[in-house]
């Protein structure tokens, strides 16, 4: 599962926009409901460029994640 927090939209004109966020991952394997978390698996902080597109549409073109923090479970160990 992904938690995105604090997101903001930076709107620099009506074709270009970046998203500021931050993301943070649970995960554990095997089946669902995941059992005995201590806490997130990844903290990151992001920002994604988005684009207009003629149709109206808007496309991610770039994403740049930056790790704040990685959590130390066997799952993320195995990652």
């Amino acid at each position: 599962r992904h938690t995105f927090l604090n997101v903001r939209c930076h709107i620099h004109d009506k074709y270009n926009a970046t998203l500021y966020f931050t993301n943070v991952n649970y995960a554990r394997e095997g089946a669902a409901p995941a059992t005995g978390l201590v806490g997130p698996s990844a903290v990151a902080d992001c920002h994604m460029k988005c684009v207009r597109q003629t149709d109206g549409n808007w496309l991610f073109s770039e994403f740049k994640p930056s790790q704040a923090l990685l959590g130390e479970d066997d799952f993320m160990k195995l990652m």
